[in-house]
Order: C-alpha cells, then sequence, then structure tokens
C-alpha cells in the first residue's frame, strides 16, 4: 500500500467475494459490489485509518522515558510474552543478553 491510499476493494475469483487487504491480513467483505461489501469496506479502512493516528504528544508534565525505564518496561514484558507451558522460553535468555549492554541493573530476576 502507498502512503496516503487507501488499501484497494477488490474481486477475490476463487470465492467471488469481495477482498481488502490491511497490514498483509485479507478481510472478506461479503459478495462483490454489493451494498453491504462496500459499507464493510468502509468501516475497516476507517477504523484502520483512525488506529493509524498518531497518539497525542505527552503531556508538558510528563518527563520523557529514560532508556533505564525503558528497558526495565520491555523487559517486564519479555518475561510474560516469551512463555510456553508456564515456563520462560529460550528467547528471554536472549533478551536478556542483548539488553545488558543497557544497563546491567535493570534485568532482575
Amino acid at each position: 500500500m502507498k502512503a496516503g491510499k487507501p488499501p484497494s476493494y477488490r474481486l477475490h475469483k476463487a470465492r467471488n467475494l469481495a477482498v481488502v487487504t490491511i497490514l498483509g491480513k485479507n478481510h472478506y467483505l461479503g459478495e462483490y459490489d454489493s451494498a453491504a461489501s462496500w459499507e464493510a469496506y468502509h468501516r475497516l479502512i476507517a477504523e484502520f485509518l483512525a488506529a493509524k493516528q498518531l497518539p497525542p504528544p505527552p503531556k508538558p508534565n510528563e518527563a520523557p522515558l529514560t532508556i533505564t525505564e525503558l528497558i526495565q518496561r520491555y523487559w517486564r514484558h519479555v518475561k510474560t510474552y516469551y512463555v510456553k507451558n508456564g515456563q520462560p522460553t529460550s528467547e528471554v535468555h536472549v533478551v536478556k543478553l542483548a539488553l545488558r549492554f543497557g544497563n546491567r541493573s535493570t534485568l532482575s530476576e
């Protein structure tokens, strides 16, 4: 998708359905060129464009994140995201090794 141009409404020939691809995912909209499929298309595009908007700038009284705070937040995420069957995956150790160069005191178990 080019910048500034919304994803295109098109025909999926094998299914004879309308489809739009947003961020690499196909969304089937119903019978091609029907009012319902066009409504679904416009709704998805509106949702996509709304989600694409930049977040508001930080309030003036909020201090920006320090590198240490950013690493701490990411480390908390890593410990909960890279889990399989209740156990941390090997990715946790890999990320820990990479992050230790940013701040050695941040990565406590």
